[in-house]
C-alpha cells in the first residue's frame, strides 16, 4: 500500500488542488507552467502544477495520473492535503455523497446508478446550470413559496450563504421580520483567506426545493415535494457582502448552497453526464 493522500472532494472548485507542503511529503513533481484554480472563494493564483501519480479511490477504482495546480488552501484543515473538484468528479456520470455511511460513490455510467438508493427517496431534484466564468455548477433554490435564488453547489463548504441579492430575489429585505442581524458579526474565510463580514441571518423552517412549489414537477412527483427544514431541521442561513456572490450578481447568483443542508438529508446524488445536470437530495 502506498502513501495516503487526504482530498477534500468540493463541487465548488473546478479543479484539483493540492497544497505546496505535500509535494515533498508525497514526492510529487513540481512542475514550471503556472496555472489558476476556480473555487467557491473566487479565483486564486496557484504557485505551479504538479501531477499525481496512478491512485485508488477507496479499495477499489484506479486511476490514472492526475494533473493538480498547487496553492495554499487556508481553510483546510492540517488532516486534508487538498481538493477534488469537478475536473476530477466530472469523469463520471453520477457522484453520490452518502452522510449515512460516509461514502462517496462514483458511477462511470447510468445504468450503474442503483434505482434504489442505500438510504433514503428523492425528496429534492433540479437541475443544475454551469456557472461559465467559474467551471462550476448552480442550482435554482425556493424556501417554501418563495425564490428561486441561483446557488452554488458547494459539498466542500460547511455552510450555505446568501447575499443581498438573494434576500432579494426570496422577496425579502434589510427591514422584513425574518431577517434579523448577528449581534457579533461573523467573519468566514474562503479558500483564499478572504475574510467578509456576515452581518444578517434568517431562519428557514419550510420545504426546500428546486423548482417552484405546486409547479408540474412537484405534481407529477418527479421533483420530490422538498426538504422539510421544520422543527429541529430548521435552517440558519447567513447573510453578508460576500465578494464572490457580489462579483456574480450580474450573473444572477445570490448564494452558496453548502454541507449544512446536504448533511440534513441521508444522501445526495449529482448527475454529471448526460441530457441534464442534476441535484437530488435524498432523505
Amino acid at each position: 500500500d502506498g502513501p495516503v493522500l487526504k482530498l477534500m472532494v468540493d463541487t465548488a472548485c473546478s479543479g484539483v488542488v493540492v497544497q505546496p507542503s505535500a509535494l515533498d511529503q508525497y514526492n510529487l513533481p513540481s512542475l514550471s507552467t503556472p496555472v489558476t484554480s476556480t473555487g467557491a472563494s473566487g479565483v486564486a493564483e496557484s504557485t505551479g502544477l504538479t501531477e499525481i501519480p496512478p491512485f485508488t479511490v477507496g479499495n477499489e477504482a484506479r486511476f490514472g495520473r492526475l494533473p493538480a495546480a498547487v496553492q495554499e488552501v487556508g481553510s483546510l484543515p492540517p488532516s486534508i492535503q487538498g481538493i477534488l473538484g469537478l475536473s476530477f468528479l466530472g469523469q463520471f456520470h453520477t457522484v453520490e455523497f452518502d452522510y449515512v455511511d460516509q461514502e462517496l460513490r462514483m458511477y462511470r455510467q447510468a445504468h450503474d446508478v442503483p434505482a434504489t438508493p442505500s438510504h433514503g427517496q428523492v425528496v429534492a431534484r433540479g437541475t443544475m446550470s454551469m456557472l461559465g466564468s467559474m467551471g462550476v455548477y448552480t442550482v435554482p433554490v425556493y424556501l417554501g413559496n418563495r425564490g428561486p435564488v441561483s446557488m452554488i453547489v458547494d459539498t466542500g463548504g460547511s455552510n450555505t450563504f446568501l447575499s443581498w441579492k438573494g434576500v432579494s430575489d426570496l422577496g425579502l429585505d434589510r427591514s422584513s421580520p425574518a431577517v434579523s442581524p448577528i449581534s457579533q458579526p461573523m467573519g468566514a474565510m474562503g479558500n483564499t483567506q478572504q475574510v467578509f463580514s456576515l452581518t444578517h441571518r434568517i431562519h428557514a423552517s419550510s420545504q426546500l426545493s428546486f423548482v417552484p412549489p405546486g409547479g408540474a414537477a412537484h405534481q407529477n412527483g418527479n421533483a420530490g415535494t422538498g426538504l422539510s427544514l421544520s422543527g429541529a431541521n430548521r435552517l440558519g442561513i447567513d447573510i453578508g457582502d460576500i465578494p464572490l456572490l457580489q462579483m456574480l450578481a450580474n450573473q444572477g447568483v445570490g448564494g452558496i448552497l453548502g454541507l449544512d443542508v446536504f448533511t440534513r438529508c441521508k444522501a445526495i446524488r449529482i448527475t454529471l453526464q448526460g441530457r441534464e445536470r442534476t441535484l437530488s437530495l435524498l432523505a
